[in-house]
C-alpha cells in the first residue's frame, strides 16, 4: 500500500475536506491541495502520524522559509500557505500552537503589511485562530504580546473590510480580558 493513500485516511478533516473541495474544483483548495500533498510527503517520510500537529508544524515551516525566501513578500504560495495554517491551527492542540506563537507571529509580520487585502485578513485570521485555541487552552491562558500586535495596528487599517477582521479578531481578546 502506498503510503501517501495510507496518510491521506489518517489526515485531519480539515485535510480532507480541502482534498474534497479541490477535487470539485476550487481554485482556492486545488492550490492549498498540492501544498498539502507536499506536506504529507514529508510527514510519511519521517514515518511520523498525520496528525493535526504534525500538519501545523509542516505548513508553520514551510511558511516561515517562503517569508524568509520571498523577504515576507505576498506571493500565491504565501496567500496558499496562509490558507491552509488557517484551517490547520483550530485542529491543533493548545499547547502547540500556545508554543509556537513567536514563530506564528513572525511569519505573518510580514504578509500582515501587504497593500492586498486577501492576505492581511488571512494573516488576520490565523492570529484570530491562534488567540482563540490559545484563551480556550484552560485557566489563566493568554497569548503573548507578539501576536496581539499585528491585531492591534490593523485596527486602524484604511481598508473597511481589513478594519473589520482586525475588530472581529480583538473583539474576544478584549472580552476575555474584561472578564478576567
Amino acid at each position: 500500500v502506498h503510503a501517501g493513500a495510507m496518510a491521506m485516511d489518517s489526515d485531519p478533516t480539515w485535510v480532507k475536506d480541502i482534498c474534497a473541495k479541490a477535487a470539485a474544483g476550487d481554485e482556492a483548495c486545488k492550490a492549498a491541495s498540492v501544498c498539502l500533498q507536499a506536506t504529507r510527503s514529508v510527514i510519511c517520510s519521517n514515518f511520523a502520524s498525520a496528525s493535526p500537529t504534525a500538519y501545523f508544524a509542516g505548513q508553520l515551516a514551510a511558511l516561515q522559509r517562503h517569508g524568509e525566501k520571498t523577504g515576507g513578500q505576498v506571493d500565491p504560495t504565501m496567500t496558499t500557505l496562509l490558507f491552509i495554517m488557517r484551517k490547520a491551527i483550530p485542529s491543533t492542540p493548545p499547547s502547540v500552537v500556545s508554543s509556537r506563537l513567536n514563530d506564528l507571529a513572525a511569519a505573518v509580520a510580514g504578509p500582515v503589511r501587504s497593500a492586498e487585502e486577501a492576505p492581511v485578513k488571512l494573516c488576520l485570521g490565523c492570529l484570530a485562530a491562534a488567540i482563540d485555541v490559545t484563551y480556550n487552552a484552560g485557566e489563566g491562558a493568554r497569548p503573548n504580546r507578539k501576536i496581539l500586535k499585528p491585531v492591534f495596528a490593523m485596527l486602524g487599517d484604511a481598508r473597511p473590510s481589513v478594519q473589520h477582521q482586525a475588530q472581529l479578531t480583538a473583539g474576544p481578546v478584549m472580552k476575555s480580558a474584561a472578564g478576567a
